[in-house]
């Protein structure tokens, strides 16, 4: 993992375990803990192996930065690899732009502003569709990918 938040244009990656209520009812507590830990391991991991900064985390879901998109896909490619033969997937957004640093987390990420929006401080530029993308809520400016890049 690095220790030096990226700055400039930057790739901020956010992940999400799918269907994480399903699978908690399907395996049962003490099962899911054990695959929530073993996910934690594989995304950091992966992660970590190029060179993303962890910007913040909180029960199945992770806020990544990267300092380019390629090492972020990258990253995302190799976590999926490593979740695949157990019961865990994730859902991912990509998303490239030009945050502000608020160390040691970023505002205005224009997470939810739609693409190629003129009020958007960090310009940024949507990731294209490299997958199946899935239902992202209320978030519309990412790229979700689901299954293996």
């Amino acid at each position: 993992m690095s220790d030096v938040q990226p700055s400039g244009t930057v790739t901020l990656v956010f992940t999400d375990v799918e269907g994480s209520t399903k699978l908690l009812e399907e395996l049962g507590t003490d099962a899911y803990r054990g695959a929530l830990a073993e996910h934690r391991l594989v995304v950091r991991e992966a992660f970590g192996a190029h060179r993303g900064y962890e910007v913040d985390y909180e029960g199945d879901a992770f806020f990544y930065a990267f300092a380019s998109a390629q090492a972020a896909v990258s990253a995302v490619s190799e976590a999926m690899v490593g979740l695949a033969e157990g019961p865990i997937r994730i859902r991912v957004g990509i998303h490239t732009g030009e945050p502000a640093l608020d160390p040691p987390k970023y505002i205005r990420h224009c997470a939810s502003r739609p693409p190629r929006d003129p009020r958007c401080p960090c310009r940024h530029r949507r990731a294209e569709q490299i997958a199946t993308p899935i239902d992202p809520g209320p978030v519309t400016t990412m790229t979700w990918v689901t299954g293996s890049l």
